[in-house]
């Protein structure tokens, strides 16, 4: 669905012309745009920790990699991948709120005060898909973004849930 996309051939075929150049200066075999996602990756680790890049990679061709591999992973992810793959997580978050929601109106005590799920940054791009809210381009989440859901008590019977993101 993805690798055969209009736009992930476009890209792949744009950035072709520079992959054995690259490979080179790598010792790393690049053959396709997804090689590019992680040695992207790495090389943004390298270059916030300012470790220096590998020689015959001028600082263009290490942003045109860190941004392909960064566009490749978000477009790998898009809504139509995202909202299927981030389905399941969603329902259960949803559980849980209905299951809050309900022992609130009801004046029950709930045990439940609190819920934290550890992901990925590929699962913040699904859920965020299947918020209906992609990141898209080269938005991927930064190191140590989250997505919190809360659940508000508007009156007696009235609820209502909170999304926010956080990329900074």
């Amino acid at each position: 669905f993805v690798l055969r996309s209009p736009e992930w051939i476009a890209t792949n075929t744009a950035l072709q012309p520079q992959f054995a150049r690259w490979s080179q200066a790598v010792n790393r075999r690049i053959n396709r745009l997804q090689d590019l996602i992680g040695l992207g990756d790495s090389l943004y680790i390298h270059q916030i920790h300012h470790v220096p890049t590998p020689e015959g990679l001028s600082p263009e061709d290490v942003e045109a990699i860190i941004a392909a591999g960064r566009w490749a992973f978000v477009y790998s992810y898009n809504p139509d991948v995202g909202r299927f793959t981030g389905k399941a997580l969603l329902k259960k978050v949803a559980e849980y709120m209905e299951n809050a929601r309900r022992e609130e109106a009801s004046r029950k005590e709930s045990a439940l005060k609190y819920i934290l799920f550890s992901a990925h940054d590929s699962t913040l791009l699904s859920e965020m898909s299947a918020l209906r809210a992609p990141l898209t381009g080269t938005n991927a989440p930064p190191y140590a973004a989250s997505l919190h859901f809360g659940l508000f008590e508007a009156g007696p019977t009235n609820f209502y849930i909170r999304i926010t993101y956080h990329d900074q």
